[in-house]
Parts: structure tokens; C-alpha cells; sequence
């Protein structure tokens, strides 16, 4: 079974897979025609920043390669939010900037550097909260907020390899996905190398069921009207 769907957007390749870590694969493809390892940066609601394969195998066991042979049997072994160090150290990128909604995370590899400014809920338990869920998620394509991320990760795109990496989960309501300034977004696919995005369909379910219940492919179909 092909783990990615490849599509051109203005001549650029975007490689889509339905659970995030599958974008191993492309990522090794990519990394194949290329002298150095890129960044990635990621736009997504969780911290996928957990070891890779945990302690379900022995580190003896555990395999960091490249190949795109190693990577498809990695994928089998991998859980979802192992992808980015499994990445990094078998070099087929040579850090993660990750901008997210929420962050839990504990004892990240250090070639990660996650961007989160408040711990929001997930959902609007009262109306108040509501209100500020909605005032937040519908400025995570914004100018301001994009700058923001940017300053405060110290990315320069101008001056970096990069793949932008986007989980569809990282959208939350549709006023999310319709900036009224996206010109830094539009500028990050621009100037990246390519562009993976993960379906993740449960995840965006859950997450959109407070909303107007919109689903992966409604949010593909917006980004795609962006830059198809």
C-alpha cells in the first residue's frame, strides 16, 4: 500500500499521508536528492516529540537510517508522535521547529525547538472559554501570529532548507483556515523545499466537533485553493 499521495501545487511537490509519522517516507525521498539535511517546520495542534520506538524495543534493536527501505519498516514501529526523532537522528533532517497548541512535552530532543505560547483547554467547556478559543484559533494563519512564531524560533525561511510539514489537526474551526493576512504562510510554501501534510482525520474530527464539525478534507481542499 502507498503510504503518500504525491501532488504538484505550483510547482511544488506536496506529499499527503493520513497518520503524521508516514511522512518519513517522503521526507527520505526528498532527503536522497539533497547534500545536506533540511529543517522541518511543523504546524500542529500536539507535541510529536516523544523517543523513537520508546522501550517497546530493545535500543540493540532499534535501527536510525536514511534508506527509504529502513524508513518503510520504521513506520511499522514507529507510534505517531516518534517521527521527529527518529528524523533527526537518522539525519534525514537536521532539526524540527515545531509550532503547536498545546505542549506537554518532557525530555525532547534537543534538535527541537517547540513553539507554544498558552496551554489552551482542547474545548470550550464554558462560553467564555469559547470565545477565547475562537479569538486564538482563528489567528493561526495570521501575519502577527506567524511573525510571532518566527521571532520567537529564530527561523529565517530566506535563509533556510526546509519542509513545511502541516497536520491538518493544527486547524481548528474554518475561520482557521481563512486568513484575512496570510502572507508569511503563503511566503513559507514558497520558499520550502516541499510540503507534507498529514490527514490525521480522527484527530481533526475530534478536535472540530465543538465547531462547525469541519473535516481533513474540507481543510485540504481550502489549502489547496491557496496554492493549487
Amino acid at each position: 500500500m502507498d503510504l503518500f499521495k504525491l501532488q504538484r501545487w505550483r510547482s511544488k511537490n506536496v506529499y499527503i499521508v493520513e497518520e503524521h509519522h508516514q511522512v518519513l517516507l517522503p521526507w527520505s525521498l526528498e532527503r536522497l536528492k539533497l547534500k545536506t539535511a533540511p529543517i522541518v517546520l511543523t504546524l500542529d495542534h500536539h507535541t510529536d516529540v516523544l523517543p523513537a520506538f520508546g522501550e517497546r524495543i530493545p535500543v540493540e534493536h532499534q535501527q536510525f537510517s536514511r534508506t527509504p527501505d529502513t524508513v518503510r519498516r520504521a513506520i511499522d514501529d514507529l507510534r505517531h508522535d516518534e517521527h521527529l526523532d527518529f528524523a533527526i537522528r537518522s539525519d534525514i533532517i537536521s532539526r524540527a521547529v515545531l509550532f503547536s497548541h498545546v505542549n506537554y512535552a518532557e525530555n525532547v530532543n534537543p534538535a527541537i525547538k517547540i513553539i507554544n505560547f498558552e496551554n489552551l483547554p482542547e474545548y470550550p467547556s464554558t462560553p467564555e472559554l469559547r470565545v477565547k478559543l475562537q479569538e486564538y484559533y482563528g489567528r493561526v494563519l495570521e501575519n502577527d501570529y506567524l511573525q510571532k512564531c518566527l521571532k520567537s524560533a529564530e527561523f529565517l525561511p530566506f535563509e533556510q532548507l526546509f519542509i513545511l510539514d502541516i497536520d491538518l489537526d493544527y486547524f481548528i474551526s474554518e475561520r482557521s483556515i481563512q486568513p484575512e493576512n496570510s502572507t508569511i504562510f503563503k511566503m513559507l510554501f514558497e520558499q520550502c523545499h516541499c510540503v507534507t501534510i498529514s490527514m490525521e482525520r480522527d484527530w481533526v474530527r475530534l478536535l472540530n466537533q465543538d465547531w462547525e464539525k469541519s473535516d481533513a478534507d474540507y481543510f485540504l481542499l481550502e489549502l489547496k485553493k491557496m496554492f493549487g
